[in-house]
């Protein structure tokens, strides 16, 4: 599974992490990326205790995760 970590400043400076499971990363290159990160922290739609919580970009990343099943009864 791909996840994209998206880390935004929000309105006090702090570092905040958008993550958006079950991402194509073929179709989003990092200008892509910027644009649609700025739309977002220009959005205000995500806001905790009335402030927005992404207003600056800082960085994107593509995580990969495995899966490794340690127990499976179904297997038994």
């Amino acid at each position: 599974m791909k996840a994209l970590n998206m880390v935004f400043k929000n309105a006090l400076g702090a570092r905040q992490t958008l993550k958006v499971s079950y991402i194509n990363a073929d179709e989003l290159d990092a200008d892509t990326l910027r644009e649609k990160m700025e739309a977002i922290g220009q959005s205000g739609v995500f806001t905790k205790d009335g402030l927005p919580m992404y207003t600056t970009p800082i960085s994107a990343s593509y995580v990969d995760t495995q899966e490794h099943v340690v127990y499976d009864a179904t297997q038994e």
